[in-house]
C-alpha cells in the first residue's frame, strides 16, 4: 500500500515538470514586420453602419496560462492578455502570431 501511494504521489509532482520545458514562443519585441493576414475575408468593410457586414471572428472558450491543461502545452497569455484579447485589441500568441477577435463570449 505504501509503494503505491509513494509511486501516485511521484506521479502527481512530477507530471507538471514536463510542461517546463515547453517552448513558450517568441517575445512580443522579437516579432517583426507587419501583420499577417490569414484570411482574405480579414479585411472586411461596412457599406451601412447600421448593418454589420462581413466575416468576424470569435471565441467562446479561451484559456490562460493558469488553466492546467493549456499551461501544460505552453500557452503564455495571462488574464490582463485574456481581457485585453476580449476587448478586441490584438496580442501575441505562444506561437507567435498577432491575433484579434470581434467578440468573446463569456458563458
Amino acid at each position: 500500500m505504501f509503494k503505491q501511494i509513494s509511486l501516485a504521489l511521484l506521479a502527481v509532482t512530477v507530471s507538471p515538470s514536463f510542461a517546463l520545458g515547453q517552448d513558450i514562443g517568441p517575445a512580443e519585441e522579437d516579432v517583426s514586420g507587419p501583420p499577417q493576414n490569414y484570411s482574405p475575408f480579414i479585411e472586411r468593410t461596412v457599406k451601412n453602419r447600421g448593418l454589420a457586414e462581413g466575416l468576424y471572428w470569435g471565441d467562446t472558450h479561451l484559456h490562460t496560462m493558469f488553466s492546467t491543461d493549456a499551461g501544460m502545452i505552453g500557452n503564455t497569455l495571462t488574464p490582463v492578455d485574456a481581457y485585453r484579447f476580449a476587448m478586441g485589441e490584438e496580442v501575441i500568441t505562444s506561437s507567435g502570431q498577432r491575433l484579434r477577435i470581434d467578440g468573446l463570449s463569456i458563458s
